[in-house]
């Protein structure tokens, strides 16, 4: 009997020594996890050519992603990197297209976000002021800029296919 009351002692002191972390669903999982429908390789055929855009993680708060276009020529008039920032429950898109903005990266702070589209916005920039990730399928996207041009109310939608 006193070894039954020792090891039950026993027992009681390991178990609330034990480290116990009881999670909710979607509390360790950041915006970035929550968006992990846009990673991967996903194309988009036009006249001109194959508009290419990719997504990596570079780590739990960090993405990295890289858009071009490759002409029906073979050349490369467009390309820019990308970096996806999640900081403060904040997410931060931050752009450097060559030959623009004297090769820097330009900010756009998240407006909106849900599990399937998410909306950076900077109405400082000249065009786009808008960039929009749409989840249409898990092998169809939708991104889009929007903004005011010369004046002018101007988007463009660019439908992508995971490859």
């Amino acid at each position: 009997m006193q070894q039954l009351l020792v090891l039950l002692g026993l027992s009681v002191f390991l178990i609330s020594c034990q480290s116990v972390t009881h999670k909710h669903k979607g509390e360790d999982e950041n915006k970035l996890t929550q968006l992990s429908w846009m990673l991967g390789k996903w194309q988009m055929q036009t006249s001109d050519g194959t508009i290419t855009e990719e997504w990596n993680k570079s780590s739990d708060s960090q993405w990295y992603g890289v858009s071009f276009m490759v002409s029906t020529q073979g050349d490369t008039p467009f390309r820019e990197s990308i970096k996806l920032n999640y900081n403060n429950d904040q997410l931060t898109y931050s752009p450097m297209v060559s030959n623009q903005n004297d090769a820097k990266e330009i900010s756009f702070a998240e407006k909106s976000f849900s599990d399937s589209m998410v909306v950076f916005e900077n109405l400082n920039h000249d065009f786009p002021q808008r960039i929009i990730y749409r989840k249409i399928s898990d092998t169809s996207i939708l991104a889009a800029i929007e903004g005011v041009q010369n004046g002018q109310t101007k988007s463009e939608e660019f439908a992508y296919s995971k490859r």
